[in-house]
């Protein structure tokens, strides 16, 4: 799988909202984005965000977004015109946050699993959680049986 997997074009959307008082986002966004460059040698970052930078690394690419008089929140929905663009250049895409850790063993057991649940009408995806002390699912509204 993993000689699969290198030859999979993947790309990345991940809306970051610069806050320079915030160092500790930043390097956790360099994180996010080392573990997302490993998941293929042809996987792209786009990180569509509030001030213009340019990357070193040529596989990540900033996209500045003009937010004034918008809300920080709008950010979110401005990768979706890229990635429709991109439809036909890329094997899978990602929608990321700078706080959501995704390796290459979530792709794995995704690209493993992804063909029967479609089979089956399913679409399978992940589950966001938190972990303190205890492990929170984030996006619940009520509480899992």
């Amino acid at each position: 799988m993993e000689k699969k997997i290198n030859k999979l074009k993947i790309s990345v959307h991940i809306p970051f909202y610069f806050d320079e008082s915030k160092n500790k986002k930043i390097k956790n966004l360099n994180k996010i984005c080392n573990t997302y460059l490993k998941l293929s040698k042809k996987t792209k970052i786009f990180i569509h965000t509030n001030k213009k930078r340019i990357s070193d690394n040529k596989r990540v690419k900033f996209i500045y977004h003009n937010l004034t008089n918008k809300h920080p929140f709008a950010l979110t929905w401005f990768p979706r015109r890229l990635m429709n663009k991109q439809a036909n250049k890329y094997d899978i895409f990602i929608y990321g946050e700078d706080d959501i850790l995704f390796s290459k063993k979530n792709l794995e057991y995704w690209l493993k699993n992804k063909d029967i649940c479609i089979k089956n009408n399913y679409n399978l995806g992940f589950l966001r959680v938190e972990k303190n002390k205890h492990l929170y699912a984030i996006d619940q509204i009520k509480k899992l049986k």
